[in-house]
């Protein structure tokens, strides 16, 4: 602070200092603004430390006493910024550009002391930057949650009332892995990492164990097999690391009778089981599991060690978030249906309902869950939540791969500090970007509704349709979906008796050939004794054998009649069933509904494992071998898609009347996900009722776009209104601190002034945003005055 505060910010002078005169002191240094390698500088006589005699000229020595080589600050400032905004560039080659300037040979020694000095750079960053946090106040317990989200979180007086609010995702990734230590070395650094407020510490999250009890592995691999895992797979379920540890997130909802969960949880077990196989024994940690708010500011991060995305990590952030979050808030999850139940049966229950917590599904992973599951979780269904998607964590994600490649061999303190320092600057980011994030959204909801109202209004003056009507197309829409698919147990009980006779009528049929055979056999030796051919051991050979299959033939006819009259007296019927008789053919019919329909669920599930492979297809910082993989797998996929449609089309074409046959281009696109509960309708009637129609279909939708679009201006006028008045509290809190610091002559005075200094720079960037959005708001109005619309209760 000292070297970097000083008025003309250059290393002093010996021949003008006073104070260092005396005992010259001779090391080598790294910096990339000189040519020179050796450095001298002049203890002074009451020093008792060289390093701090570096650091006054501006260089951090690689040890604390008797240094011998030193780097740099402003050397260690330029590494520091560029490694924030391109996180894969490591020391090797930012040391290597250091040697190739000056046309010097690259020494090793010297990656490995900027490694190190570089590792106390940020540590003395995060010190300064804890001590600005605490002349400004900002220092008390979960300061950072609460309050570094201005929009989020700078309630004002007289704000409209929100249904929710605070919206914020949470979800795993394992690109953050960190290879463990091999057979019996022993770890170097054992120092840990306890200076950020980002990470939950592992004790507390692990308090969440075996509060899930984990589903057996031979019953899960049996549902991702049964859901449509491609048989050309060659991935097996491998040994489990973390089983001690309990379930995974949607386990606890493995007894729910709602079907339609129950269908969710296993298309996304199958859908993500090569993503989600618990880690390999190489691997300490496996990944982090992060939550951020809906601007893209971080929340907290936990580390999976030695496991999959286990349901402790969601539970210890749930749990966070009801501590520390407001009541009446809502979190985004891909398979948050599952998780929603699963959650109500831990420890997290009662104060779920307390705080009134809302699960929700992510946009784009919604349009793959069950109708019945998005009717009630997907966002642009949820009165409330505006045009937020709750795809946050993708987005965060797939800008933090990058920093995997310098955290795969690091020690667990360099991996989290590196983790946390990139954060850090991820939320200053996010901050700089709250302006044009809320801008954006409020185009966004402004065009939707210049878009759809007009639309919406022509549609229902043209089909004479008025909001009543339309709640209850959508009401009969959802009662007749709801029910769809459901089997009642006495035609269950009338299939399976159907088959056990088609497997009655195939065991008697087995059992007639197999006496046939064997008297024939008898018949053949004792007449016929010269003809035979053969020692006397071959001929009672084959006598056994047939006289075995005889027997078995007899075993299965007896068992399958016996079952058959069991199933007889379950349904109380006076007679058996003839293939001729009315019952009978009727439930053959829905044998067919049902094949169709398990044909049509094996199609959906493997365009749904597309989908979910091609969303990771164009990730940034993936590997050219990974992408090979990937690009193979699809290829596999696609085969058994083929396979799966020749299936369907089969199916569909035994109903009566048979169903339009499917081909490639439906089912590569979305359309499929969107039209697939409509296809399992095999009534009839069901074409004829408004709601299945496209066209009111579509008011419908239109309908919730524009009810999610106002919903989103009210939220964007909060947001803007808190953060205007924020940065005008700040520009005030900033100025008496400042001033109150100058007076006391503080040495907190400069680093605070410049951080103020930056902060103000960014916060008048922010304004312009809010102006933008004032203009936007007001031209757009006008527009409407112009053209003599009226936009109902628009706010």
């Amino acid at each position: 602070m000292q070297w970097k505060h000083s008025p003309r910010h250059e290393t002093p002078d010996p021949s003008t200092d006073t104070r260092n005169t005396q005992y010259p002191y001779h090391v080598s240094v790294v910096e990339i603004f000189t040519m020179e390698e050796d450095l001298t500088i002049f203890q002074r006589p009451d020093s008792t430390c060289v390093a701090i005699d570096l650091a006054l000229h501006g260089f951090l020595a690689k040890t604390p006493s008797k240094p011998q080589v030193a780097v740099g600050f402003r050397t260690l400032a330029i590494f520091h910024q560029i490694r924030l905004r391109k996180a894969s560039l490591s020391v090797e080659a930012f040391t290597r550009v250091i040697c190739d300037y000056y046309d010097i040979p690259f020494r090793r020694y010297l990656r490995t002391v900027l490694s190190e000095t570089y590792e106390v750079y940020i540590c003395i960053i995060n010190a300064v930057q804890k001590r600005i946090h605490d002349v400004l106040g900002w220092n008390t317990p979960n300061w950072r949650v609460k309050n570094a989200c201005k929009a989020c979180c700078y309630n004002l007086q007289d704000e409209p009332e929100m249904t929710y609010s605070r919206l914020w995702a949470h979800d795993g990734n394992n690109s953050l892995k960190r290879m463990c230590l091999v057979q019996d070395r022993v770890a170097a650094d054992t120092r840990l990492f306890g200076e950020s407020d980002y990470f939950l510490p592992r004790p507390f999250v692990d308090r969440f164990a075996n509060k899930v009890k984990s589903r057996p592995k031979t019953q899960r691999h049996h549902e991702i097999r049964s859901a449509g895992q491609d048989s050309e797979s060659e991935d097996e379920p491998e040994e489990e690391t973390g089983g001690e540890q309990g379930g995974d997130p949607t386990d606890g909802a493995e007894e729910t009778s709602a079907s339609g969960i129950n269908q969710c949880v296993t298309h996304w077990k199958a859908a993500t089981s090569n993503g989600q196989k618990q880690a390999r024994k190489a691997y300490e940690e496996t990944g982090i599991y992060a939550g951020a708010c809906r601007h893209g500011m971080m929340l907290w991060i936990c580390d999976m060690v030695c496991s999959g995305e286990l349901a402790k990590y969601p539970l210890a952030m749930l749990s966070m978030a009801l501590d520390v979050l407001p009541s009446h808030s809502a979190s985004g999850m891909d398979i948050n249906c599952g998780f929603e139940i699963t959650a109500g049966r831990s420890s997290l229950a009662e104060r779920i309902k307390m705080k009134s917590h809302k699960f929700v599904v992510n946009a784009f992973h919604g349009y793959a869950h069950n109708y019945q599951c998005q009717v009630k979780n997907h966002p642009t269904i949820i009165p409330g939540v505006g045009i937020e998607d709750f795809e946050t964590m993708e987005r965060v994600f797939s800008a933090l791969n990058a920093l995997a490649i310098i955290t795969r061999y690091a020690s667990p303190y360099r991996r989290q500090l590196i983790i946390d320092a990139y954060f850090r600057q991820w939320d200053q980011d996010k901050y700089e970007n709250l302006g044009t994030f809320i801008l954006n959204n409020y185009k966004q909801a402004l065009e939707s509704l210049h878009r759809d109202t007009p639309a919406l209004k022509s549609a229902m003056e043209k089909f004479n349709l008025s909001d009543a009507d339309l709640d209850r197309l959508e009401k009969e829409e959802t009662d007749f979906l709801s029910q769809l698919g459901k089997e009642p147990e006495h035609n269950t009980l009338q299939v399976e008796y159907v088959e056990l006779l088609q497997a009655l009528q195939a065991a008697a049929h087995e059992k007639t050939n197999a006496e046939s055979s064997y008297y024939g056999h008898l018949t053949f030796v004792t007449e016929t004794p010269e003809s035979i051919q053969g020692s006397y051991s071959q001929l009672a050979s084959a006598t056994n054998q047939k006289e075995k299959r005889r027997h078995l033939a007899r075993e299965r006819h007896n068992t399958a009649q016996y079952d058959v009259v069991q199933m007889e007296l379950r349904l109380g019927l006076e007679r058996r069933w003839e293939p001729t008789d009315p019952e009978y053919h009727d439930t053959m019919k829905y044998v067919r509904d049902r094949k169709y329909h398990r044909a049509l669920d094996k199609v959906h599930q493997l365009v749904v494992q597309r989908l979910f492979e091609l969303s990771r297809m164009n990730i940034s910082g993936l590997g050219y071998k990974l992408r090979t993989q990937m690009a193979k797998s699809l290829q596999t996929r696609s085969k058994t898609i083929r396979a799966a449609i020749v299936v369907y089309n089969k199916a569909a074409s035994d109903l009566v009347p048979p169903r339009p046959p499917l081909n490639w281009s439906d089912v590569s696109h979305y359309g499929l996900i969107e039209q697939y509960t409509m296809l399992r309708a095999t009534n009839t009637d069901v074409g004829s009722q408004r709601w299945s129609q496209p066209v009111y279909r579509e008011i419908i939708k239109c309908r919730h776009r524009i009810a999610r679009a106002k919903e989103e201006l009210i939220r964007c006028n909060v947001e803007t209104r808190r953060l205007h008045t924020s940065i005008y509290d700040d520009t005030v809190h900033f100025r008496t601190l400042l001033g109150k610091l100058k007076e006391e002559k503080s040495t907190m005075y400069e680093p605070t002034k410049a951080f103020v200094r930056r902060r103000t720079r960014i916060d008048q960037a922010l304004l312009k945003r809010v102006v933008m959005r004032e203009s936007c708001f007001t031209l757009f109005f006008t527009h409407l005055t112009l053209n003599q619309r009226a936009y109902k209760e628009l706010p």
